[in-house]
């Protein structure tokens, strides 16, 4: 099982850095290989390959007894409606879905959600083939309790994840919560220097953020005045496809 937990991880890791591929327009040419201490290997030219390292902000410690009361009722809501769509598809989905923090989420209404967002998935991906790259984020004529739908395949997911999406309003927790990472990602970095690759990147997800943060972010990093052993780091809002470099 903990082989299967890893082996997926992988593959939502080669979707994710594909994502960001997508969207980020000054990603190098060149062929990407999954590795591990970093994450991948961007090989550019014989002699100049730039090491990628993911990780992933979580905002779990954020929750009051009420969120993570509601947040039980979103996975469960979601797991059915992954089961309901899998039954009449071939494809192999990563979804997250943000629920709206302006609608309670009721029991009694759990059974009729997860129909409805099975049947909006399948809606939205009907023309998609399987063995194919994409994403969509889908924010229109949905239920008043969810604020939008991420869908996104890759060839190399071969189980469908179904997940709630993550989202913290407490700029200040935030901020602190990402120069942990990137303090735990530098300490990281000294281990696997020893391939001796021309840059290092640090690609941190997160699920979605509140529109007020992004200019937030920007001006506390780029203000911070501190040196990094990364040559870019990069904090990437899944649903929204948006990059703010930090560095």
């Amino acid at each position: 099982m903990a082989a299967d937990s890893q082996n997926i991880k992988k593959q939502l890791e080669i979707l994710i850095i594909e994502y960001f591929r997508s969207v980020y327009p000054d990603f190098p040419k060149g062929k990407l290989k999954a590795s591990e201490s970093p994450d991948f290997v961007l090989d550019i030219a014989p002699r100049k390959k730039i090491g990628i390292e993911l990780t992933r902000l979580y905002f779990d410690d954020f929750y009051n007894d009420e969120n993570k009361v509601s947040d039980n009722f979103g996975k469960e809501i979601l797991k059915r409606a992954c089961e309901f769509f899998d039954v009449n598809s071939e494809l192999k989905l990563f979804v997250k879905v943000s629920f709206s923090d302006k609608c309670k989420l009721m029991q009694e209404k759990q059974l009729l959600l997860s129909v409805l967002i099975a049947n909006k998935v399948r809606e939205t991906v009907k023309t998609k083939k399987a063995g194919a790259f994409f994403s969509i984020y889908q924010t229109t004529n949905l239920p008043g309790e969810i604020d939008g739908i991420f869908m996104a395949a890759h060839p190399d997911l071969t189980d469908s994840v179904w997940e709630v999406a993550d989202f913290s309003k407490n700029n200040y927790g935030t901020i602190l919560k990402i120069r942990q990472l990137i303090a735990k990602k530098e300490e990281k970095l000294q281990l696997y220097q020893k391939k001796r690759l021309n840059q290092y990147w640090l690609l941190i997800t997160t699920d979605r953020l509140d529109n007020k943060q992004n200019e937030t972010f920007r001006h506390l990093f780029f203000n911070a005045g501190n040196s990094h052993p990364f040559q870019k780091i990069f904090l990437f809002d899944l649903l929204k496809a948006q990059i703010i470099q930090i560095l």
